[in-house]
């Protein structure tokens, strides 16, 4: 789309854009005027009629409300190489579109009467961000209220019409079966990258009726389904995805949640659209999720988060993971700016309403009337029972080595020695190449983790009496400024999902601080039981004997450390942890 310039006096207007190497009339160019409708309503685009294939493509674009019951078909399509532009007239005027789109409205036009469709890139002023908003908004509306959605999967490179023809109209109930070419074009179909889209998950979910073309061939939803439901070589296809997914459009599988990490291999070109073309379809969201494309990438991420944490409904123990899910769609660690890591911290520290539940636990602050914090299931996984040398020694002192054998011979269950002694000789390994990058998940800081002390949970009274802490080494810990090795008691031997007993910790770390894992991330969090219980910093965990034996004999390592992965957290191991954004962001990355 092109935004309007300011004239000169006295000059022509005429601009040469690069983009399409030749001179365009800007007067004589169609731009987009005010939506003005007097309640919720779109534009329509009426498709004029045209007897010769090839002639110029002439349309009329005009505001509607849905209070007029509008009759239109909205088309659904891949935008495609965006630079190279054709030519198309709306109202009179020139309107560059994609090439794929401008194939689509070719082979759509019909020969003798207007067709009127709904097309997002011309019907949407795309350079308008408080239109965008909006119409993005209503287009779950604008697509459910459309006589039928139409797919366009472009041009048939290399399959005939008459392939098609003979494809679909082939019995399959019947004596025929599809051959190797019918098998061979099903496959060219459905690997088609319309199939990859984002939005199209809500285009085809509130779809009434579909309808595919292909070129000058289309044909409807279900008997395409039923061809490639037929092809054993398609069975795990995209459109057959689809197609299960409309079967289940009123269930549970079509929360927010379920429809971003289903998809979460679905393409496009802006970010924010991984989290927003799922909006109008999810079942959970109804009006509750904001959609504005003037916030920042780290803003989206904080209201999907937020949204997670708010509901009441859906387990929080991988509240994490879908951070990550989200953070990773959206671009990656990089989205938040330290001015968004600071500000969030600010926020946390001015919290000033906090809400508890019965059990006088912290549910969430307020700020403003916002949550300003996250409350995040985790496993304590132990205490700290013996702090070790740090890194760099262990790796450089062979004395130190042996003190911390020893150690763990000290310091360890004899139930649980065997499996400690493989996992630390396996932990090892992991220390003697492992980046100073890798490094960085041990971090310091202090921050408070709110929580009534009087209704502690039961795991963080772990053995208070039992676990013979050794204080020999605090004045060395206090001295060294590098992550140290420690030692866990209190850990669980129950299956592949338990923690490793041993790992690095930061060097504020003290004999008896408690360890947290959280769903599906590496770093663990170091708590402190004080007045209240504060986050020292985050440490990290080597794997469990399970998955070290598993990366001992595979040709690639499972991961540089462990990862907590578990489906449900007993209530003796559990605290919810009440963490600010920023917190739970840095535990990401």
């Amino acid at each position: 789309m092109f935004s309007r310039k300011t004239k000169k006096e006295g000059k022509p207007s005429r601009k040469r854009f690069n983009i399409f190497k030749e001179t365009v009339d800007e007067e004589n160019m169609f731009f987009h005027s005010r939506l003005v409708t007097k309640t919720d309503g779109i534009r329509l685009l009426t498709v004029e009629p045209a007897k010769d294939s090839e002639g110029t493509i002439t349309c009329k674009l005009r505001d509607i409300t849905f209070a007029e019951k509008p009759k239109y078909e909205a088309l659904s399509y891949t935008w495609g190489d965006e630079i190279a532009k054709k030519r198309i007239y709306v109202n009179g005027k020139e309107f560059q579109v994609g090439r794929n789109l401008y194939d689509a409205l070719k082979h759509l036009r019909r020969v003798d009467q207007p067709r009127i469709l709904w097309v997002d890139a011309i019907c949407i002023n795309q350079t308008d961000i408080i239109e965008k908003n909006q119409q993005i908004r209503m287009m779950p509306f604008t697509y459910n209220r459309a006589s039928q959605v139409l797919i366009w999967l472009g041009l048939p490179l290399g399959i005939e019409r008459e392939d098609l023809t003979r494809l679909f109209r082939l019995d399959i109930g019947g004596t025929n079966v599809l051959d190797m070419s019918h098998q061979a074009n099903l496959i060219t179909l459905c690997r088609n990258p319309y199939w990859r889209r984002v939005w199209i998950i809500q285009e085809i979910g509130l779809a009434r009726r579909i309808h595919i073309h292909i070129g000058t061939y289309n044909v409807d939803w279900d008997r395409f389904i039923a061809r490639v439901e037929a092809c054993e070589r398609c069975y795990d296809s995209i459109p057959l995805r689809f197609k299960r997914q409309l079967d289940n459009k009123y269930s549970s599988g079509h929360k927010l949640q379920t429809l971003i990490e289903t998809h979460r291999s679905s393409l496009c070109k802006e970010p924010r659209d991984h989290v927003y073309g799922f909006i109008g379809l999810a079942i959970d969201c109804e009006d509750r999720f904001p959609i504005d494309y003037n916030k920042s990438l780290f803003e989206v991420w904080k209201d999907a988060i937020m949204f997670k944490t708010a509901d009441r409904d859906s387990t929080q123990h991988d509240l994490l993971r879908f951070g990550k899910t989200v953070q990773d769609l959206l671009g990656g660690p990089r989205i938040a700016t330290r001015d968004d890591i600071q500000g969030e911290i600010l926020l946390h520290l001015t919290a000033v309403d906090r809400v508890w539940d019965e059990d006088y636990k912290l549910v969430h602050s307020i700020v403003n009337g916002e949550i300003a914090e996250l409350r995040v299931p985790a496993r304590i996984a132990g205490r700290i029972s013996h702090l070790g040398p740090s890194h760099n020694e262990i790796i450089s002192v062979t004395r130190k080595m042996v003190q911390w054998k020893s150690s763990i011979t000290r310091h360890i269950p004899e139930d649980q020695l065997p499996s400690a002694r493989e996992e630390s000789d396996l932990f090892m390994e992991v220390l003697d190449n492992v980046a100073e990058e890798n490094l960085k998940a041990i971090s310091s800081y202090d921050r408070i983790i709110a929580w009534e002390t009087t209704k502690t949970p039961n795991s963080l009274s772990l053995r208070e009496n039992s676990l013979g802490f050794n204080n020999a080494d605090s004045h060395e810990a206090s001295i060294l400024n590098e992550p140290r090795l420690f030692l866990l008691a209190g850990t669980k031997e129950i299956d592949p999902s338990s923690s490793a007993k041993l790992g690095l910790a930061p060097p504020e770390a003290q004999e008896g601080d408690y360890v947290c894992q959280i769903q599906g991330i590496t770093k663990a969090l170091v708590v402190r039981k004080r007045v209240g219980f504060r986050i020292i910093g985050t440490a990290v965990l080597a794997e469990n004997k399970f998955l070290a034996r598993a990366r001992r004999d595979s040709a690639r390592p499972y991961s540089t450390f462990g990862i907590a992965e578990f489906d449900t957290i007993h209530y003796e191991d559990r605290i919810d942890l009440c963490l600010d954004v920023a917190t739970a962001y840095e535990l990401l990355n």
